[in-house]
């Protein structure tokens, strides 16, 4: 896809609006991952790299739903991505906190009830 994002240390990159044809394709990508349910037989800590061919940047995946609660796949970006997602993974309190989710440097998608969505979405 050509939609490129700002992270801390990256030079400022040009966002591009994805095309017609670029969001189909991610729409049918989407289609197909739920249709495996990679969370049948990965954890969410089941953790593995990949690299944007595009700019060489590292991301690593995460999937999850094998709770059966929430279904979804996460790229956490780069090292500071990583390393944020281990943190929140081993947090000894147990408590859940939304902002630390939100201050990981990631891309998600997650399969929700239509029900959930607004309108816009």
């Amino acid at each position: 896809m050509s939609v490129y994002y700002k992270m801390k240390g990256m030079d400022t990159m040009t966002q591009q609006a994805p095309s017609l044809a670029e969001w189909k394709k991610l729409y049918d990508l989407m289609i197909e991952l739920k249709t495996l349910s990679p969370w049948q037989w990965l954890e969410e800590d089941d953790i593995f790299a990949l690299q944007n061919p595009e700019t060489d940047q590292l991301g690593f995946l995460s999937i999850m739903g094998s709770m059966g609660e929430h279904y979804s796949v996460s790229v956490y970006l780069g090292e500071e991505g990583l390393r944020k997602f281990c943190d929140f993974q081993q947090n000894d309190t147990n408590e859940f906190s939304f902002q630390r989710l939100l201050e990981m440097p990631q891309l998600q998608a997650s399969f929700e009830n239509r029900d959930y969505l607004f309108p816009e979405d």
